[in-house]
């Protein structure tokens, strides 16, 4: 009833807004046992009412709780291209003190799209930034997954800047096989002989330093480490975060 009655409010429009701000503080200990999925309802419902949603939730993108900065960012991405406005906050909430944050602004300036330029400017560090040898797949957020998110977001928005194209060429050959396969697939839209040339060159490196073979250790890491997430996320957790 509780999640019918916020679409509800977020059907109802402007007038609703001062109703659920508040509500975006609820719902830490939800957040907390997943950030990427997690997030709290009323950001869906503000995102339902576009344009006049957008100023309250680029002020909620400075308030001092990580849950509701990442919700705020999610709410806006929801809005596509609706949030334009938001553009410039949401950049600098790519550097946001904490991982998950960063997370759902990266994809949320994927899924607005425009101005093109300065998510562009604000995702290519993102997908430089140090390996560190951390997998894709761990409890939280990874700076893997950060990099993998930025690569999906610059597919979306069809980047092709040469900025860009030199940022996805030195991707290509990330220890993370999701984001190099995302920058190859990029290279390989934007069809110009240097992108092309770029793919050529990172794939005929792969053969001489191929991937390891995954071993069966491999494979009780990687389970033991899903244990952990499922270990996390175990109660009875809210249908709405509020």
């Amino acid at each position: 009833m509780r999640l019918n009655a916020l679409y509800s409010l977020g059907a109802a429009g402007e007038a609703a807004i001062a109703h659920l701000l508040p509500l975006l503080q609820e719902g830490a200990e939800y957040f907390e046992r997943n950030e990427v999925l997690n997030i709290n309802h009323v950001a869906d419902a503000l995102a339902t009412m576009g344009a006049p949603a957008v100023a309250p939730l680029v002020d909620a993108l400075a308030d001092p709780a990580e849950h509701v900065r990442a919700s705020a960012a999610y709410g806006l991405g929801e809005m596509g291209p609706a949030a334009a406005g938001a553009v410039d906050a949401l950049t600098r909430a790519v550097r946001d003190d904490t991982a998950p944050v960063r997370f759902h602004a990266i994809c949320a300036l994927g899924m607005i799209g425009t101005p093109a330029a300065p998510i562009i400017d604000a995702l290519i560090p993102v997908l430089d930034s140090e390996d560190g040898g951390e997998p894709l797949f761990e409890v939280g957020v990874s700076r893997s997954q950060l990099r993998n998110v930025a690569v999906q977001a610059l597919i979306r928005i069809d980047a092709r800047t040469p900025a860009a194209t030199a940022a996805l060429a030195r991707a290509v050959t990330d220890r993370e096989p999701y984001v190099a396969a995302f920058a190859g697939e990029q290279l390989r839209r934007i069809g110009t002989a240097e992108a092309l040339g770029q793919l050529a060159d990172a794939l005929s490196w792969a053969r001489w330093f191929s991937s390891p073979v995954v071993t069966e250790e491999d494979r009780k890491q990687f389970f033991a480490k899903l244990m952990k997430v499922f270990q996390r996320q175990r109660g009875d957790a809210p249908v709405t975060a509020v």
